[in-house]
């Protein structure tokens, strides 16, 4: 595989262009529960100073403060300060970091095969689904990806040139990641996995081990210096991570079935087919193929990609999430194995034709599938249903309902259902009640109908204390039923 290096540059910034071209169009659609969260947090933290949740009750210890790795909301309130509070500013950053992303895939491919292979990567980054769906979202994932991905290009600079700072700078980077999600922790146990594989027994005194440990850690010390400098916070963190997951054995093999099903294209459907198909099989197959023609010709690079994709694998599990945002932190993995296959494959001038076209072909059906998440995500504008929200309530109105709402009333006291109750909220002058939207109606979406008991509550208290003020009809969010609360004294 030969390009020249100005073919190679026009390749990277092609794929630049074209990840953009899908990331940047509606932004203003599919706002969700997830994304709510951390806006509500990095907005606290841009006009109070604060990191906490204002949607949850002051008897929720999160309210006061929130001790989740504080890099979303650091940069939502980057987000907020330059450019002012929307879905589509909240995910500006996000959409930088997914450019980041895609760079980085150029690095790390070129950096582990050559230069044109590098640019092949990124532009299969760029027309990734899960870097895409990542990049739209105010999540971490696409933080955690675009550094642990730099992480890891510079993990594989250091030990080709043996240089101890390219292995702090690693360290750092990967450092920064778990300041985004405990994700990025697998990616840093993948790498000391394979400084293990390399010095063995020797591992301590290797200078660059120290260095990327060192790193690691330091990139870490703001965050825990700030946790340990107040007993609030300390409370707050042992209450976070000292819980146990509530996750049965059968919730779990449910979450994990939707997000492998997801990489397949089948799970959540979103190509609406008579008879559920696997529509990303070819996908998985080239995979699998290249991984068999590594096996055969390249078994260290096969085993390096392995070992930085399996702990994550594992991991994934013991978290109450079944996003398959989580793949966007593996694809710089997989796609440097499609692309190493597709060399070795291609060892005759025709035979690398065949596989540029079978990478093509993964790339062009990819773009098409983001094209219909993108036609589809119409139906949920998030930006007409708050306008129409705030059409119906007055301004400075207590509002209750759906943590999928808070964006719509940020500038005023908002109570999301999915903590408090509608007891507390009532005591604490709510005026306005959204009622009927999705997740109120269906639970979480896993067949779990979770808020059943609150939808009958919330039901029974409207028919007796409340006048419906309007209704809001959404494909996506629901039809909204608003209700304004008569008798703010009464209980539910």
């Amino acid at each position: 595989m030969k390009f020249t290096p100005r073919t190679t540059r026009a390749a990277v910034l092609l794929a630049c262009f074209i990840f953009l071209l899908q990331a940047t169009p509606l932004l203003h659609t599919r706002w969700v529960e997830d994304e709510n969260w951390y806006g509500s947090i990095g907005y606290s933290l841009h006009t109070e100073g604060r990191l906490r949740n204002p949607v949850f009750p002051d008897t929720d210890i999160e309210s006061h403060v929130d001790t989740h790795p504080p890099g979303t909301a650091i940069a939502v309130a980057a987000d907020a300060a330059l450019f002012g509070v929307g879905t589509t500013q909240f995910r500006i950053s996000s959409i930088m970091a997914g450019l980041g992303l895609v760079l980085a895939f150029y690095l790390l491919g070129a950096e582990l095969l050559c230069p044109a292979a590098g640019a092949v990567a990124a532009l299969l980054a760029a027309t990734d689904t899960f870097v895409l769906l990542a990049a739209r979202t105010v999540r971490p994932e696409v933080f955690v990806a675009c550094f642990t991905t730099l992480a890891v290009w510079l993990f594989f600079r250091a030990r080709r040139t043996n240089s101890t700072l390219l292995a702090l700078l690693s360290g750092l980077f990967v450092g920064l990641a778990m300041n985004f999600h405990p994700n990025g922790l697998a990616i840093c146990a993948s790498l000391c996995l394979l400084l293990l594989l390399e010095f063995r027994i020797r591992i301590f005194r290797a200078p660059r081990f120290w260095a990327f440990v060192a790193g690691s850690v330091s990139a870490l010390v703001p965050f825990v210096t700030w946790i340990v400098s107040s007993p609030e916070r300390i409370q707050a963190f042992r209450a976070l991570w000292g819980r146990g997951s509530q996750m049965t054995a059968g919730m779990l093999l449910t979450f994990e079935k939707a997000r492998y099903s997801d990489f397949l294209g089948l799970g959540s459907s979103r190509v609406p087919l008579p008879v559920p198909l696997p529509v990303r099989i070819h996908i998985v197959a080239a995979i699998a193929i290249a991984a068999f023609l590594l096996w055969r010709s390249n078994r260290k690079l096969l085993g390096e990609m392995l070992v930085l994709m399996i702990p994550s694998m594992l991991f994934w599990p013991i978290q109450v999430n079944p996003a398959s945002r989580f793949f966007a932190i593996l694809e710089p993995y997989i796609v440097v194995m499609l692309v190493a296959g597709a060399m070795e494959f291609g060892k005759s001038a025709a035979r690398m034709r065949v596989a540029m076209a079978l990478l093509l072909v993964i790339g062009l059906s990819q773009i098409a599938g983001n094209a219909y998440f993108l036609w589809r995500s119409r139906a949920a504008d998030y930006r007409a249903v708050t306008s129409s929200l705030r059409a119906i309530v007055p301004p400075a109105a207590k509002v209750y309902g759906a943590l999928t709402f808070w964006l719509a009333f940020y500038d005023r006291p908002f109570y999301s259902f999915n903590r408090v109750p509608l007891g507390y909220a009532l005591r604490h002058g709510v005026q306005y009640l959204v009622t009927n939207d999705r997740v109120m109606v269906n639970g979480t979406g896993y067949g779990d109908n979770f808020y059943e008991p609150l939808r009958e509550q919330v039901n029974a208290f409207t028919r007796s204390h409340c006048q419906l003020a309007g209704k809001v009809s959404s494909a996506f969010y629901g039809d909204l039923e608003i209700y304004r609360v008569l008798d703010p004294n009464a209980e539910p």
